[in-house]
């Protein structure tokens, strides 16, 4: 008996110690390691390779001392500063003579520039990245002097065929309006990838005061690709985003025409596009919509109708007469007239 009760004793073994703590210790470890300074993350990789795996519970106060010593590790992380090389490229775009540009405009971009805020770290990086997109974007924006609509009038016989020397788009009536809309890249002056995809024509409906933009679109393509935007959403000026709604589509079924609230209308209007392709990404994709505000025109005072229908393109309007008549031997062409059908914008 006295034996068997020895054998027994002997035989006794352990439980394994509890590593919940250390579990728990290394899920604190953040995932990006890169904002953080090489020595101290070091620290972080060293305690948590000191971990010890399969002691038992005589020796769970040095599993617990493994948890602690990464759990100190990390609370020793020291940040790196935000990467600043964007911003101060930005600010070396800015043109050294800003008196050739609008004032409006101008004050944009000094606005932009004094919004920069040094000394964030590495964790902040987002808000460095806006900074700089702020800039980049005030910059493309700026507006050289005398080239507005009621310059070029003054300076053209008086032309003033319904541009905004008569129409304030800032205080417009009632009515259906027309006017350029193209599709812009985000920062930079010039037209976006999906440029193609816009007819060019925007109409804008103002209803007791309200404004709605109408906007047309088509396929485009990128190489053997062929696309259609989705969705767009469009940001007002008070940086809240809404989302165009889909009025219209064509018989496979992609959109025709968008149409979105706008509560002030002006050259350039940030937007988010997504013609849902895999290859891009399926995902938003910064633009801006640049709208020819000095041309703008009233066609219909009636508000009554969506006006979903894009105007007659130009370039594929009807050609309903075409007459060349030659004068003498020489058969040279004394006359050529084309005249081309207009299409009411609700028909």
């Amino acid at each position: 008996m006295i034996s068997k009760l020895t054998a027994a004793k002997e035989s006794l073994k352990y439980k394994g110690a509890d590593y919940s703590v250390v579990d728990a210790a290394i899920a604190k470890i953040p995932a990006d390691k890169s904002i953080y300074t090489e020595e101290s993350w070091k620290a972080v990789e060293e305690a948590e390779n000191d971990v010890v795996n399969g002691l038992d519970v005589s020796q769970q106060e040095t599993v617990n001392g493994f948890a602690a010593e990464i759990e100190k590790s990390i609370s020793n992380l020291v940040l790196k500063d935000a990467d600043y090389s964007l911003v101060d490229k930005a600010i070396a775009s800015v043109p050294k003579d800003l008196s050739q540009y609008t004032d409006e405009s101008v004050k944009r971009v000094n606005d932009a520039v004094a919004a920069v805020k040094k000394g964030l770290k590495a964790d902040q990086q987002s808000k460095v990245n806006d900074m700089e997109n702020a800039i980049s974007k005030a910059v493309a924006a700026l507006e050289k002097k005398g080239t507005d609509s009621s310059n070029n009038n003054q300076n053209n016989s008086g032309n003033t065929n319904n541009t905004n020397d008569k129409i304030d788009i800032n205080n417009l009536k009632d009515g259906v309006y027309e006017l350029p809309v193209s599709l812009w890249n985000a920062t930079q002056d010039k037209p976006s990838m999906s440029a193609s995809s816009f007819n060019g024509i925007s109409r804008v409906v103002v209803t007791n005061g309200k404004m709605r933009v109408y906007v047309y679109t088509k396929p485009m393509s990128f190489g053997t690709l062929t696309a259609s935007l989705q969705e767009i959403k469009v940001k007002q000026s008070n940086g809240s985003w809404v989302n165009a709604v889909v009025e219209t589509k064509s018989n496979d079924g992609n959109p025709t025409c968008f149409s979105f609230a706008l509560d002030k209308l002006q050259k350039f209007v940030d937007v988010k596009v997504n013609p849902h392709v895999d290859i891009m990404g399926n995902q938003d994709l910064d633009a801006r919509l640049k709208f020819g505000i000095d041309t703008i025109k009233l066609v219909s005072q009636q508000t009554n109708e969506k006006p979903v229908t894009p105007p007659a393109d130009v370039n594929n309007s009807n050609i309903a007469f075409v007459a060349l008549m030659f004068v003498g031997v020489s058969g040279v062409m004394a006359l050529a007239f084309v005249y081309k059908r207009k299409t009411p914008f609700n028909k």
